[in-house]
């Protein structure tokens, strides 16, 4: 989702063993950073998203 305030993630969450690295590092919306938490990608799409869940931006099936 497009956003003039991205945030920066964890692309492997620290739960997970993902370290703070730039290489682990990817920007977000608030929106997808609150909803993926400890997961690989976003739960729920933000209100008023269109197209597919996943994104292919996540590199996911």
């Amino acid at each position: 989702m497009e956003t003039d305030s991205p945030q920066i993630d964890h692309a492997i969450p620290r739960a997970r063993g993902g370290n703070a690295t730039l290489d682990n590092a990817q920007t977000t919306c608030s929106w997808c950073n609150a909803s993926k938490g400890a997961r690989d990608f976003p739960v729920n799409p933000a209100s008023g998203y269109r197209g597919a869940w996943p994104p292919e931006w996540w590199g996911l099936p």
